[in-house]
């Protein structure tokens, strides 16, 4: 597994990308964020969970006034990241 803290600044997305070789499970710690997963879109507050499976494109945008925290986690070791052009 691999466990980590994001930051998204209000305003401010990651990039589109996905990770081909392992799930992802995100949980909103503060503020609200916009996840595009695919071609569904969820709006995510604090306590929020959202799973992301293996191949799939997403992206995550700060749509409030605060900074984003979020904690993610990785069914892998060993995370392979993809950016999406």
């Amino acid at each position: 597994m691999t466990v980590g803290h994001v930051e998204i600044a209000p305003g401010q997305s990651n990039p589109l990308h996905l990770h081909p070789n392992c799930t992802e499970i995100i949980v909103v710690l503060e503020g609200r964020l916009e996840h595009v997963v695919g071609n569904r879109v969820a709006v995510l507050g604090p306590n929020d969970v959202l799973l992301v499976h293996a191949g799939v494109q997403h992206r995550g945008t700060n749509i409030g006034d605060v900074p984003v925290r979020l904690l993610v986690v990785y069914d892998s070791g060993v995370r392979q990241f993809v950016a999406v052009t």
